[in-house]
């Protein structure tokens, strides 16, 4: 699918591979998600963000998808900035569910296919990504 708005004109040639792939994904709604954010950003992109980028466009299109709509946590090696200015992300809702996350009475977390570990350690994380992001 192509529909993008932003011609690749004056890019560099990294910048143009991106934005073509953003558009090509094969997923006609990460193409949509994806294209969009590369077309409103692509020119504003410092390299650190540009290598995020890359990354995040070599990831499946379900998991994608599943991440934006919230359907699936993000894995923390991808939790960045880039990922919630994505359209459809919500960076406000990711903040409320790590407060709840603060509030939980457990003993044990079992955290998929991680070891489980315990009450203290869940805060410690959900506070981290609260001072990272809130």
């Amino acid at each position: 699918m192509t529909g993008t708005t932003h011609s690749s004109e004056g890019l560099d040639i990294r910048r143009r591979k991106l934005l073509y792939h953003a558009w090509h994904r094969g997923m006609r709604e990460t193409d949509l998600i994806v294209g969009r954010f590369a077309d409103r950003t692509i020119d504003q992109l410092t390299e650190a963000e540009l290598t995020e980028f890359e990354r995040l466009i070599e990831v499946a299109d379900r998991d994608l998808l599943a991440w934006v709509t919230g359907e699936v946590a993000v894995p923390a090696d991808y939790d960045g900035p880039l990922l919630y200015d994505l359209p459809g992300s919500s960076l406000a809702d990711y903040i409320r569910t790590l407060r709840r996350l603060l509030a939980l009475d457990v003993e044990t977390v079992h955290a998929g296919h991680d070891p489980s570990f315990g009450r203290e350690r869940l805060r410690e994380i959900a506070r981290t990504y609260l001072e990272r992001w809130a």
